[in-house]
């Protein structure tokens, strides 16, 4: 068990405590007024017969419930409870390209994103308003130069842009640090 004061001069002292499974994973937190959050870890030895995954499930302060099923290598499945929004989280490899789509939905809303074999996002879709009635988008594209730079950045919803797009352009030496920055005011990507 690990604690930590907080304390000043004639205050009372306000203590924290957090406990460990033999792993060395947090089990419980308990904060001033005695608010205990606890994490239940499925033994390594107990897979979901069917997908292999691990369930992990938190109870908060007041009762409230997270339950997660992750992938044998950490990435979310799906988070529910009483305490979250239902969320189902899904990857799919392009064969073709190899990127990694990964769609997120949570409360009936979707959420995409797709990221290179380096990890950098290239395109990330997420759910908006729209205009009252129906749903729309909002899309992040990223391009990246060669060197795997950012290089420009910008957001539409539909066929529509949505601001000014960012450009970005980095020393001309080589060193690799941001140079400039700019809003593409003309559309040319100049």
């Amino acid at each position: 068990m690990k604690t930590e004061t907080l304390s000043a001069v004639g205050e009372t002292d306000l203590v924290s405590s957090y406990t460990y499974d033999t792993a060395g994973r947090p089990k419980t937190r308990t904060l001033p007024g005695n608010l205990t959050t606890t994490i239940q870890y499925t033994p390594y030895d107990i897979y979901h017969a069917s997908d292999y995954r691990i369930q992990n499930t938190t109870t908060f302060p007041g009762g409230g419930t997270k339950t997660e099923l992750l992938y044998r290598d950490g990435r979310t499945h799906s988070v529910t409870g009483t305490a979250v929004p239902d969320s189902v989280t899904t990857y799919v490899y392009d064969p073709v390209s190899g990127n990694l789509k990964t769609t997120q939905t949570t409360a009936g809303q979707t959420a995409t994103t797709e990221a290179d074999w380096l990890g950098r996002t290239l395109n990330a879709v997420a759910a908006t308003w729209g205009d009252g009635i129906t749903p729309g988008s909002r899309t992040t594209t990223n391009i990246y130069n060669t060197r795997g730079q950012l290089t420009s950045q910008k957001t539409t919803s539909g066929a529509e842009q949505l601001g000014l797009a960012h450009l970005y352009e980095y020393d001309p030496n080589g060193f690799g640090w941001l140079y400039r920055e700019a809003l593409d005011s003309n559309g040319n990507g100049i």
